[in-house]
């Protein structure tokens, strides 16, 4: 059986992921589907994404991306991003940053994104993707109120 690529990814409007090593929004919704989603899965993310999250491990396997580190706790450091498809035993869920994602992005299966209905400016993007070749499954729209501060939408695709 082949095992899921799934994409986790947050993003507004205009694909920003990031800016200065940080999450440019606060939406606690997000973050408790995230640690949902991800709870006992291998995870796959870049240096920087691991350490802007230091203290976000998941129960499974923590594979971090990196050239520079050779050892970071709690975590299986990859030297070279191929290595994954050679031992991956589960799925993997893809936390980013940029670069992992659009590695990975022609290998997933599933996307599960956080549309943040709003424009913002930062460093680093979402990659582009081809709408047509993904089926929306789910989407659930919800609005800022006092401890979300923009409208968002999840949306969960499937590959065609």
């Amino acid at each position: 059986m082949k095992h899921k690529i799934i994409l986790v990814s947050a993003m507004t409007e205009n694909c920003v992921i990031g800016r200065n090593n940080k999450l440019p929004w606060s939406l606690p919704d997000d973050w408790s589907r995230l640690l949902k989603l991800v709870y006992g899965k291998d995870i796959v993310m870049g240096r920087k994404t691991a350490q802007s999250h230091e203290a976000f491990l998941s129960e499974g396997r923590n594979y971090v991306v990196s050239q520079s580190l050779d050892q970071m706790e709690g975590c299986i450091i990859v030297k070279d991003i191929e290595d994954l498809f050679h031992f991956q035993e589960n799925d993997l869920y893809i936390l980013g940053g940029s670069d992992i994602y659009r590695y990975f992005l022609p290998h997933a299966t599933h996307m599960f994104l956080t549309l943040i209905h709003t424009t913002l400016e930062g460093d680093a993007y979402f990659p582009a993707y081809s709408e047509a070749a993904w089926k929306l499954v789910n989407k659930d729209r919800r609005y800022a109120d006092d401890r979300h501060e923009y409208d968002f939408s999840f949306l969960d695709y499937s590959r065609i």
